[in-house]
């Protein structure tokens, strides 16, 4: 019987969208394609990825279910990506934060969000928190890992 571990996360977390780009990220806004950071997935192959949302100061208490939207999307010819980014079936995980009292640092991790396949992805974060995001100092970075057999 062949047996399946888990092999060790990488080294450190990889931004999946530049800060620049989540400060003062408005409720309901969806961070542009152009501005995600590639995943590209040809060479080492990765199955999984956990994404962990790293939220400034900001005030959510008081909001019903805050939380961040991950859509994923292929560049299935290695340069161009779908352009149907709302598209709910694009939609692989809702990680949901805690609202917490007052403006506090948020932190919270995503679900394992399985690649399809070798190729170039990016995943793309939409505020749905029910506040803007702070002005400076919002993550979102990930890591990623597979299974191997002994």
């Amino acid at each position: 019987m062949v047996e399946f571990n888990w092999t060790a996360y990488d080294a450190a977390l990889a931004e999946l969208v530049a800060g620049a780009d989540l400060n003062s990220l408005a409720n309901n806004a969806l961070v542009p394609i152009t501005d995600a950071i590639e995943i590209d997935n040809g060479t080492k192959r990765d199955y999984y990825i956990a994404v962990e949302v790293y939220l400034a100061s900001v005030d959510l208490s008081g909001k019903t279910n805050p939380a961040v939207n991950l859509y994923m999307f292929e560049a299935l010819n290695g340069t161009n990506y779908e352009d149907d980014w709302d598209n709910p079936a694009k939609l692989v995980d809702v990680v949901s934060v805690d609202p917490g009292s007052g403006a506090q640092v948020h932190r919270a991790v995503s679900r394992p969000i399985l690649l399809p396949g070798p190729g170039k992805y990016k995943i793309l974060p939409e505020n749905k928190t029910g506040a803007a995001f702070a002005g400076t100092g919002n993550t979102i970075k990930f890591r990623a890992w597979s299974e191997e057999s002994n």
